[in-house]
């Protein structure tokens, strides 16, 4: 009876203590899933972030005011977003404007002056902000054209950048162009392409798609987003299936309105658009162009807009099939303005309005802030301003101030923010009404300047710099100077 009563006491611990772990492992087993929720759920409250790169982007598009280019998709975005009306790029030429943007530090007289525009090599000690997102704990992505150089910041990416596959040097489909351009490296094919080809025969037909899938396969990660998609079109060559050309007639094409060299304007303020005439098709030496390759050159540019708004179109849209569009902040910008026959330019590279303004749209979490917004911003202080949305105190290496708090500002306040913008020997203001550009040779000498009044001269179509209260030039001088000598 005694070894009977042992027994059952022996059982009893026994089953006491299988019950004890067993509470044991099912209170740790609570503490890890609260764990890793809260883990999870303060990685999260950081939001997906989508970069859309468009180059060579002008305010060309429906939601802009422009009637006649079919840009259905991106008018679609701008609906949730804040769209920018007096968006600058702070240098009109892609690789200098695009490491000024992702680096957030200003260009000078000897830093970020061409299309081989490089942060990691020209301001290595700068943080660019993908590389500012990774360590904070976001996943980043870089697929087309982001920076330039595939392997400017290389070490700011995840995974290594994707740039995507092309049978040529400017993306040609058909193969009469492809061979003209691979075997002759002075002159390129022509400058349009008609294919009647699926969009995937271009390089952002294909990038859209692999973005897709990118975007498919990065869905369960447990940290925030953030990538960065660049299409190439409209830049040049103006290729893309015939479905886009059709959409428009070349009679209907809009001339530009202003085809003459404004009235005054110095001789430093024009080029020759050497980047067009690299192209078969267009004449190496006369001025202006006729009309006729005039109307065909607007086609080609519209025909490629509406091309890469199709292929945004389909991004955006996964975006909402996988459940990340509206707590997501999405930024869709050009990289600089184009001309498209003003002033008889083509191309960017100058310190004209068209050369210099560009898209920009940022739509907010939940599109909390949309509409239209006249505040005059950089695309350099894109970085900031991010970095102030998501709330991550902004770099020291980073030159400009976020514009989130000016968003709201009176039209008072909007009116005494300054835009910088520089182009080789010219250095421009934009403030107010007024665009002031200066000229300097390479011993830093002034040697010309021009004014535009905006209210009245929206096109620039006369240099009034001679004709206006000479206080109101000192002002704009004397605060351009600051700049020149704060970035120097």
């Amino acid at each position: 009876m005694v070894l009977c009563s042992l027994y059952n006491l022996l059982v009893m611990k026994k089953d006491c203590f299988n019950r004890l772990a067993k509470l044991l492992s099912f209170f740790v087993l609570l503490v890890s899933f609260f764990t890793m929720s809260c883990g999870h759920s303060k990685m999260k409250l950081r939001p997906d972030i989508f970069l859309i790169y468009v180059d060579d982007l002008r305010p060309e598009l429906g939601a802009y005011g422009n009637e006649v280019i079919q840009s259905p998709h991106i008018d679609r975005l701008a609906e949730d977003a804040l769209v920018f009306n007096k968006a600058y790029a702070t240098i009109p030429v892609c690789g200098a404007s695009r490491a000024c943007m992702l680096s957030g530090v200003m260009p000078n007289r000897s830093r970020f002056l061409g299309y081989l525009g490089n942060a990691q090599k020209e301001v290595p000690d700068a943080i660019t902000f993908p590389q500012y997102l990774k360590e904070n704990g976001y996943k980043t992505l870089s697929l087309g054209k982001v920076f330039h150089t595939l392997s400017d910041s290389e070490y700011a990416w995840s995974e290594p950048p994707y740039r995507g596959p092309k049978k040529s040097n400017k993306d040609y489909a058909l193969q009469e162009n492809i061979d003209i351009d691979n075997n002759n490296p002075r002159r390129r094919a022509g400058f349009y392409e008609v294919a009647d080809t699926v969009d995937e025969a271009y390089l952002d037909g294909k990038l859209a798609l692999k973005a897709i899938a990118k975007l498919k396969q990065n869905n369960e990660i447990d940290s925030s987003l953030f990538m960065a998609v660049g299409f190439w079109k409209p830049h040049l060559p103006f290729n893309a299936p015939k479905q886009y050309w059709d959409l428009y007639n070349t009679t209907d094409i809009p001339f530009p309105s202003n085809y003459f060299i404004p009235e005054n304007a110095p001789g430093s303020s024009l080029h020759q658009f050497e980047e067009l005439r690299s192209y078969t098709d267009v004449p190496n030496d006369t001025l202006p162009l006729d009309s006729a390759l005039v109307r065909k050159l607007v086609h080609g540019y519209y025909a490629s807009v509406s091309y890469v708004d199709r292929q945004i179109g389909l991004f955006i849209q996964a975006l909402k099939d996988e459940g990340r569009y509206d707590n997501s902040i999405i930024i869709l910008v050009g990289d600089h303005g184009w001309f498209l026959g003003e002033h008889t330019l083509w191309c960017k590279h100058a310190n004209y309005e068209n050369a210099l303004r560009t898209a920009l749209m940022i739509k907010f979490p939940n599109s909390h802030r949309n509409g239209y917004s006249n505040l005059p911003v950089g695309l350099a202080e894109i970085y900031p301003s991010l970095m102030e949305m998501i709330e991550l105190e902004i770099p020291e290496t980073v030159d400009m101030p976020s514009f989130i708090d000016m968003i709201d500002a009176s039209n008072q306040e909007k009116a005494q923010k300054a835009v910088y913008c520089r182009y080789e020997n010219g250095e421009t203001l934009i403030k107010g009404k007024y665009a002031y550009t200066e000229y300097y040779n390479d011993k830093g000498e002034l040697y010309g300047s021009m004014l535009y009044d905006h209210d009245i001269d929206p096109q620039e179509n006369r240099n009034i710099v001679d004709e206006v209260d000479p206080s109101i030039v000192k002002g704009l001088s004397e605060e351009l100077a600051k700049n020149i000598k704060k970035y120097q």
